[in-house]
């Protein structure tokens, strides 16, 4: 066949089209091309997208709190879902998480860690410790400060500070024994302190104390307990010994260096600072540093030294050489422990060349005086012949001489 007798192709496939539109309308008379909705394809080469549901969420969290403050006790889980917290975002929250912890004051207790591992755990504290969890539980008291963090969906995340207050029970600090002469009275309050991490120290009131096995009038070793309670109920309790004594025993437990006044409880002895006897003339020199002080003049000067031999409810009194303090109505005395404080001259003999000096301990925050905690470690020189030549502070003046014109003075027996 002739191809120019063929009929195009083109041709025949319209004709097909238009032969299948006419049937179709024939068939659905009421279509209508309106009816179709066809995709605006230029939205999607649009070279701006305004739309604002489009954008990604830059901001950051809101976190929000009605107090700031919580506590709770040792051992108690806190949680952030129970603290009340509010967290506003323009998008989905995806997490609220504890994250960091950091104290100043926290009480860990010693048997729990060595003092070298308490340092490092104290310094790891100071500096904020890392943490993750919606739940954390404290085992020890203190003050803490719990850093709270909000994130949401876009990895915006925001901080928030929260105090909390570990409540532990009261600490009770008590001597290990107590050592009293038969029939005194005990100043417990004068040997006890009651102390909390949060709540601070305890007035001697609040502590509860329970004497009944004790019999003061009877020689023997018997156990009173203290108690202390919390405004959260939380209590302590500890027990101490106390062993009742006639005074000749209690002063030779002192002479002879099994008890003293810094580490006990002594109550109703003749000397408590009594700083004993020795055979061994080395350790003397050695133990007996704690009754030495030095005495300047009213200029600051050097003058010399003296002893302590005699420390009471009121005063210090200090035995030296009258050519030291010579003119002078007062005295500047420096003990072994650092202590410095101004003392009055009560007494001088020239011929004897003594003199004697005291000063008040009432008044802690007075010059003139001197804080309990510190007094406790100072002593006495024990008044006996033999030890009263050994020193070359003391050989000066016999002991005879200087008990007569201490008892004319003070009115009353140094000896025993």
């Amino acid at each position: 066949m002739n191809k120019r007798n063929q009929p195009p192709v083109i041709a025949i496939v319209l004709l097909i089209l238009l032969v299948c539109l006419f049937v179709f309308l024939r068939v659905f008379p009421d279509f209508s091309f309106s009816n179709i909705s066809f995709p605006n394809f230029s939205d999607t080469f649009s070279e701006e997208d305004n739309t604002e549901e489009n954008k990604p969420d830059m901001t950051a969290p809101i976190i929000s709190c009605d107090i700031n403050t919580k506590t709770i006790k040792a051992g108690d889980i806190i949680s952030v879902s129970k603290l009340g917290i509010r967290v506003t975002d323009n998008s989905k929250i995806e997490s609220l998480l504890f994250t960091k912890i950091r104290s100043d004051n926290f009480y860990m207790p010693p048997a729990d860690s060595s003092s070298e591992q308490l340092d490092t755990i104290k310094k790891a504290y100071a500096e904020g410790i890392a943490i993750s969890g919606e739940e954390f539980q404290f085992t020890y008291g203190g003050i803490y400060e719990l850093t709270i963090t909000a994130t949401d969906i876009y990895a915006n995340s925001n901080d928030f500070t929260f105090t909390l207050k570990v409540e532990t029970p009261p600490i009770i600090e008590t001597p290990p024994d107590y050592y009293v002469v038969t029939g005194a009275e005990i100043p417990y309050k004068d040997y006890v302190k009651v102390w909390d991490i949060v709540d601070g120290d305890y007035t001697f009131e609040d502590i509860t104390l329970d004497t009944s096995n004790l019999n003061i009038g009877k020689e023997g070793s018997y156990t009173v307990s203290f108690s202390a309670k919390d405004k959260y109920g939380l209590t302590s309790t500890c027990t101490a010994n106390v062993h009742i004594m006639s005074k000749k025993a209690l002063q030779q437990l002192i002479d002879t260096h099994k008890i003293n006044a810094t580490d006990h409880a002594i109550v109703g002895a003749y000397n408590k600072y009594d700083i004993g006897y020795y055979d061994d003339a080395t350790q003397l020199e050695v133990d007996i540093v704690p009754a030495l002080v030095q005495i300047s003049n009213s200029k600051n000067d050097v003058a010399g030294d003296g002893f302590i031999i005699k420390i009471d409810n009121e005063f210090i009194t200090i035995a030296t050489n009258e050519s030291v303090v010579a003119g002078n109505l007062t005295a500047l005395v420096s003990f072994y422990n650092e202590m410095t404080c101004s003392a009055s001259v009560v007494f001088t003999n020239e011929e004897y060349d003594l003199a004697f000096i005291r000063i008040p301990v009432d008044g802690v925050n007075e010059a003139s005086s001197i804080s309990s905690d510190r007094l406790s470690t100072l002593r006495t020189v024990h008044l006996d012949e033999a030890q009263w030549k050994m020193h070359p502070v003391t050989k000066k003046v016999s002991l005879e001489q200087m008990l007569r014109h201490y008892e004319l003075v003070f009115k009353y027996k140094l000896t025993r």
